[in-house]
C-alpha cells in the first residue's frame, strides 16, 4: 500500500451530494457550498434587494424603499453576507451569541480581546486593557502559571486567559462594506412585529423578483427556511441573517432537489454519470506526504504527550464542522 501511495496510484472519487432537476434538465452538485452558489446565481436573476423604511410605515401601507441593491452590488452583498455568516458561527462556537457580541460594541467598535476565567469573562479593546482587567479583579494570568505550581479548585477559578478575537477585525471591515451598500448591521437581530390584530408588519428587507415558478420539491423532512407563495414577487426577510435564505428560496423555484445520502441511493446510470465516467468525474490523488501528515497527526492526538495535544485542540477547536460526541 505504501508503494502505491508513493507512486500516486491511489485516488478518491467524489460523488455529488445533490441532483438538481428543472424541467427536462438535470445537473449534479458536489456539495452544499456549491448548491448554495447555484441557488444564489439563480435567485439573483431578475432580483434586487429592497431596504425599506418600516419605522414610518402605517399599517396596511407599503413602506418606502430607501435603497435598492441589484447587479454587481447584489453579488457583492451576497459575498459579504456569506462571510458574515461564517464569522458569526465562529462567535457562536465560542459560546457568544452574535447579537450579544454586537451589543458589546463600544462607540461602534467590537472588542479585540476577551479575558475569561472559569466563572466569568470580560471584553477588552486592547491587550493593555485586558491586562488591566486581570489586575483589577486580582486574577492570575494563565501565562504566568508554571507547570509545577500547585493550584486548588478555588485558586484555579482565579486564573484568567486572554484570547485575541482575530475575527472581529474582519467583521469590522464587513460592517463598513455593508454600510456602503445601505445595510445597517444594527438590523442583524430585527424581529418582524405583529399588529394588535395579528397582522405581520412589513419587514426591513425584501427581495423583489421577476422569477416565478412552483416551489422546489425537497426531500421528506427537509424544512424550507422561508415559505412564500410561488407567484410572489416580493419575498421578505425580517433581518440580515434571513436575506440569503430568502434569496435561495427564490432560486429553488421550479426545481426539484434530490440529496444522495450514499452511493447506494444511485442507480447504475447515475453512478456512471457522476462517479465512474472519466470525462466528467471528480477525483483527487492521495499524496505520500499526506500519509506522513496523517501519521504525525495520529501520533500527536493519540500519543502520551498531553501538552502538544491540548495546544492543537485549542488552536483548531473553532474549525470543527462535524463533531460526533
Amino acid at each position: 500500500m505504501n508503494e502505491l501511495l508513493r507512486r500516486g496510484h491511489i485516488y478518491i472519487a467524489q460523488p455529488p451530494l445533490y441532483q438538481i432537476i428543472k424541467g427536462k434538465k438535470s445537473q449534479y452538485v458536489l456539495n452544499e457550498r456549491k448548491l448554495d452558489s447555484v441557488l444564489t446565481e439563480l435567485g439573483l436573476e431578475g432580483s434586487s434587494l429592497l431596504v425599506r423604511d418600516i419605522e414610518n410605515c402605517r399599517l396596511g401601507e407599503e413602506p418606502d424603499v430607501t435603497t435598492e441593491i441589484a447587479g454587481p452590488d447584489a453579488e457583492k452583498l451576497v459575498r459579504l453576507l456569506t462571510r458574515l455568516s461564517e464569522l458569526a458561527e465562529i462567535a457562536e462556537r465560542r459560546g457568544i451569541k452574535f447579537v450579544d457580541l454586537l451589543s458589546s460594541r463600544r462607540e461602534g467598535a467590537l472588542p479585540t480581546h476577551k479575558v475569561a476565567t472559569r466563572a466569568m469573562g470580560e471584553y477588552a479593546w486592547s491587550e493593555q486593557e485586558a491586562l488591566e482587567i486581570i489586575t483589577k479583579n486580582s486574577w492570575r494570568h494563565a501565562e504566568d502559571i508554571q507547570e509545577d505550581d500547585d493550584a486548588d479548585e478555588a485558586t484555579a477559578g482565579m486564573i484568567a486567559t486572554v484570547r485575541e478575537l482575530h475575527e472581529n477585525k474582519e467583521l469590522a471591515v464587513i460592517f463598513d462594506e455593508l454600510a456602503k451598500l445601505g445595510i445597517d448591521i444594527n438590523d442583524y437581530g430585527l424581529v418582524q412585529e405583529e399588529s394588535v390584530t395579528g397582522q405581520r408588519m412589513p419587514a426591513r428587507f425584501a427581495w423583489s423578483t421577476t422569477k416565478l415558478g412552483k416551489p422546489a420539491k425537497t426531500e421528506p423532512g427537509e424544512d424550507d427556511p422561508i415559505s412564500v407563495a410561488p407567484d410572489a414577487k416580493i419575498v421578505e426577510a425580517e433581518n440580515i441573517p434571513a436575506i440569503l435564505p430568502a434569496l435561495h428560496q427564490i432560486g429553488r423555484r421550479g426545481m426539484e432537489i434530490k440529496r444522495f445520502k450514499g452511493l447506494g441511493e444511485m442507480d447504475a446510470e447515475q453512478l456512471w454519470e457522476t462517479t465512474m465516467d472519466q470525462s466528467v468525474r471528480s477525483m483527487f490523488r492521495v499524496q505520500w506526504d499526506q500519509a506522513g501528515e496523517a501519521d504525525n497527526l495520529f501520533s500527536l492526538l493519540m500519543g502520551e504527550q498531553v501538552e502538544p495535544r491540548r495546544k492543537y485542540i485549542e488552536d483548531h477547536a473553532l474549525e470543527v464542522k462535524n463533531l460526533d460526541v
